[in-house]
């Protein structure tokens, strides 16, 4: 378009010349003027729209990366740590000129990342939300969450808190077997309860039983104190894994410390789980540093 602008002021010039004394040509000449000078005012505009389309695509990509990227996050996850495997999901490797060209103009993968790192928080429905909305939506957060196993040799007790407030804060006999709590998504606490797992098998059961009857989606915190395994049964493994964790329990065995923060559906492996064998050691969420 530049260039057929460029033939028209020419031919303009010219013209021009020829007819200075001719009042038709004057006014044809006049008239022409403004065409080209309406012809280049729609190049710009066409151009501004262009430029101002690129960058609302740059800007859209970015926000869908970002957002994609937060997807991803889980409550065991650390943003930078996985920031190869988020390249390989979303097919941003840095041999390929099309994704070097996209961070080129949106900013690198680290910096892409820096901008998610201070808000990404996962909820315990696996739903990514901001501080601002996490507050604003009441959800609860594995943020939230103090959680401490220790069996008979290595401290012997259980506790869970939500925000502070201790809600299962028991030792010795007390806290024997599975201490666990049901939270709703939104942090109403349904119920607080210790199951005598080494003693009974009838609390093995009643663990069962209480977890089937919770909707899905609802947040089980777990934590076992002095010694959970003597009377454990496989149907709890079972339902310790739809809660996001597995054998856990199992694995701990005699007097170990076991811990799971999940959720019911939530699926085998994929909440927060931490074991520690006899004499090993307390487990605890957040872990020390």
């Amino acid at each position: 378009m530049r260039i057929a602008l460029i033939i028209l002021s020419l031919l303009f010039v010219m013209v021009t010349a020829m007819a200075e004394d001719n009042p038709r040509v004057t006014r044809l000449m006049d008239s022409f003027s403004s065409s080209a000078s309406a012809a280049e005012e729609a190049y710009q505009e066409a151009m501004r729209k262009a430029e101002e389309e690129r960058l609302q695509a740059l800007t859209t990509a970015r926000d869908r990366t970002i957002t994609g990227l937060k997807r991803l996050v889980r409550p065991r996850g650390d943003v930078r740590d996985q920031a190869e495997i988020y390249k390989q999901i979303l097919r941003l490797d840095s041999s390929d000129k099309d994704a070097v060209g996209f961070f080129t103009a949106i900013g690198t993968l680290e910096q892409v990342l820096a901008d998610i790192e201070p808000v990404v928080e996962t909820d315990l429905l696996g739903n990514v939300v901001g501080v601002a909305d996490d507050v604003a939506q009441g959800n609860l957060n594995v943020r939230h969450l103090t959680v401490r196993s220790a069996g008979y040799d290595d401290g012997n007790y259980a506790y869970i808190a939500v925000a502070g407030n201790p809600i299962i804060d028991k030792s010795g006999t007390a806290g024997r077997g599975v201490n666990a709590a049901a939270i709703t998504p939104q942090g109403e606490l349904l119920w607080a309860r210790t199951y005598d797992t080494f003693a009974n098998a009838a609390d093995t059961q009643r663990f069962i039983n209480d977890v089937q009857e919770l909707p899905r989606g609802t947040a089980v915190i777990i934590a076992t104190g002095d010694e959970a395994s003597g009377n454990w049964a496989p149907s709890g493994d079972e339902v310790l894994r739809s809660l996001g964790g597995s054998d856990g329990i199992r694995a701990a065995g005699h007097r170990g410390s076991y811990l799971l923060i999940g959720r019911v559906g939530l699926g085998a492996g994929n909440g927060i789980e931490m074991v520690s064998r006899r004499h090993q050691g307390a487990v605890q969420f957040p872990p020390k540093e």
